[in-house]
């Protein structure tokens, strides 16, 4: 499954997310995990605050870059988590197919459905940005991961 993780400018939570989802998923050939922002200047580094506290946490998000959200990256996903509403209208609109868009915080008890843009805020911002994202993950990528654990079982025993 290729999950698709989108903010406006894919410089703090959108890389934050996609290391926090390749550190948990890490070895799983099941998912594949990318993020892009709406709004993004192609090859832009992610923010100094995203990088140290995603280092804290044992995540190297140093070497990602910036990138759009395309028809064309669209295409190849079959998921997609944007951080805030209006990006949520914004993906379906560039969406080439019909594909399943939602809040990253929906339905994920303890946080807000949109989780805010730390930028340009301290450290402390960044830390609960990456705590919201890491429960948010768990919840709706573990659940993918649940499925899948008993669609195969379901298979093998017939």
């Amino acid at each position: 499954m290729n999950v698709l993780f989108v903010c406006y400018g894919n410089i703090c939570r959108s890389p934050m997310a996609e290391g926090i989802a390749g550190a948990m998923f890490m070895g799983d050939d099941f998912l594949h995990v990318e993020s892009a922002g709406l709004h993004a200047v192609p090859d832009n580094a992610p923010s100094e605050n995203a990088v140290t506290v995603c280092l804290k946490h044992g995540i190297d998000i140093r070497r990602h870059r910036a990138r759009a959200v395309t028809p064309i990256l669209l295409s190849r996903i079959d998921l997609v988590f944007c951080m805030e509403r209006y990006q949520c209208l914004d993906v379906l609109a560039n969406a080439p197919h019909l594909l399943p868009v939602r809040l990253i915080g929906e339905d994920v008890p303890g946080i807000p459905d949109e989780i805010p843009d730390p930028y340009g805020h301290g450290l402390p911002t960044y830390e609960r940005t990456f705590q919201s994202l890491t429960r948010a993950i768990a919840f709706h990528l573990g659940h993918l991961r649940e499925r899948r654990e008993y669609d195969r079982k379901a298979k093998t025993s017939g």
